[in-house]
């Protein structure tokens, strides 16, 4: 991953706040103080909403519809990034999830206050893919892709048609 200049990472600051990352991820991500991500979430009106451990990609994967939109989001994703199996680069997992959250306002109006994939988790999907603790595996039904606990069977069945 190239390094990020201080200008763009300025523009990736807010632009991570507005998206609601939480603070461990932004201060990791960009080497930001503290501090300035408080003020910034302050200025926002914006509570920190996490605190503790982050959660595992596989925790978004016990419902359908939780795997469907974690697998909207990683073909997004894994079509944007340049080598998401050894880097993880924040660029593409904020550009990714903007142009989720854009499809998603777009296309269901009525249920995009109640998304299932934060930033949060977005980002959280794009590490583990990384990790290799989840893959994308093809449906030998109805071929479709979706995303999987990195299990050489796999024990979720596909969202998309329930085989």
């Amino acid at each position: 991953m190239n390094p990020i200049p201080k200008d763009e990472a300025d523009d990736l600051l807010k632009r991570m706040v507005a998206l609601g990352f939480r603070k461990a991820i932004i201060t990791t991500s960009l080497n930001a103080a503290e501090r300035l991500v408080d003020t910034l979430k302050r200025n926002c009106n914006q509570e920190d909403n996490g605190r503790g451990r982050l959660k595992v990609a596989t925790s978004f994967l016990s419902m359908k519809q939780d795997t469907i939109e974690s697998t909207n989001f990683m073909t997004i994703y894994l079509r944007i990034a340049k080598d998401p199996e050894k880097v993880s680069d924040i660029r593409d997992i904020i550009t990714a999830f903007e142009i989720f959250q854009n499809l998603h306002q777009k296309f269901r109006p009525r249920n995009s206050s109640d998304m299932i994939i934060d930033a949060n988790a977005a980002w959280i999907l794009a590490r583990d893919y990384r990790t290799e603790e989840i893959k994308m595996v093809t449906c030998t039904h109805c071929n479709n892709h979706y995303i999987s606990p990195y299990d050489e069977k796999p024990k979720h069945k596909c969202p998309f048609c329930d085989n």
